[in-house]
């Protein structure tokens, strides 16, 4: 899912949207909605346009104003045409950053699995008779399963069949050493492959940077909701009686969201460890 999807689900969700098809082009910037023509008016300051089709599908941007049938946006787009369809919301509560940061709010502590395993030429391996390796830097001590890669042939054909994973006993001491059972110790080494926890992280770039399909959906979009009304409510409008009820709704959703344990239901469970 990109940073497009989620700040457009999000907006659907908090304040809602409008679709339009742009009817003219008139710049980079700026454009014609024949299905604006309801409006009078400047009507919109820092609002959100996301491209939903076209060359331009998957930009978004912020609306720096709107005047009867014509939008302008703060930046430059390349290549939106007249027919493209636009979804815009209308700055009521929230901006663009704010939808921004209330996604990555969720994302930078939500809790993923990863994997790793050493892609070097030489990689770090295990042998007979080691049994500790030291946890490479970006690997959570949070470890789920540890697999082995084993030698998998056909006597007397050492390169017959391709190598296989399997699944070992292991532990790890002192918070950064990983020691694994002797007995998954075999004769041809192999990588060791760790399956771990970590946060997601925030999206810094929007056009590289992908949110994983780990992350739950409805929990992003309802979390980063309250954080959107408790935003609103202890830098804005403290005694907006709309923001205090919508974050009052919001508590209610994230209540429920616990109850069913998200994120931590879609981890992998731990491995049993034995220590000898």
């Amino acid at each position: 899912m990109r940073l497009f999807d989620a700040t457009l689900d999000l907006a659907r969700y908090a304040q809602g949207l409008e679709q339009h098809k742009i009817t003219t082009v008139v710049d980079t910037n700026k454009f014609n909605c024949s299905s604006l023509s309801a409006r009078n008016g400047e009507y919109t300051n820092g609002g959100t346009c996301w491209f939903l089709n076209g060359e331009c599908e998957g930009k978004f941007g912020t609306v720096k104003r709107g005047t009867s049938q014509t939008i302008e946006l703060e930046d430059t787009f390349s290549g939106f045409q007249a027919g493209d369809s636009v979804a815009l919301s209308w700055f009521h509560y929230f901006n663009t950053q704010n939808l921004i940061n209330a996604i990555n709010s969720v994302l930078y502590n939500y809790p993923i699995m990863d994997i790793y395993e050493d892609m070097t030429e030489e990689p770090v391996k295990y042998t007979q008779d080691v049994y500790e390796y030291e946890l490479p830097d970006n690997v959570s001590i949070d470890i789920r399963r540890v697999e082995l890669q084993c030698k998998n042939f056909l006597f007397p054909f050492p390169d017959s069949l391709p190598d296989t994973f399997t699944t070992c006993h292991y532990w790890h001491l002192n918070g950064r050493t990983l020691v694994i059972n002797p007995k998954w110790i075999y004769k041809y080494g192999g990588r060791i492959r760790i399956h771990y926890v970590k946060d997601h992280g925030a999206i810094i770039d929007s056009d590289t940077q992908l949110i994983s399909e780990q992350v739950d959906k409805n929990y992003l979009r309802k979390m980063a909701n309250l954080w959107l009304w408790t935003h609103e409510i202890q830098m804005k409008h403290k005694d907006n009686p709309i923001a205090v009820d919508m974050y009052n709704q919001a508590k209610m959703d994230e209540e429920s969201l616990n109850k069913k344990n998200i994120p931590e239901s879609r981890l992998m469970p731990k491995d049993i460890c034995y220590f000898w």
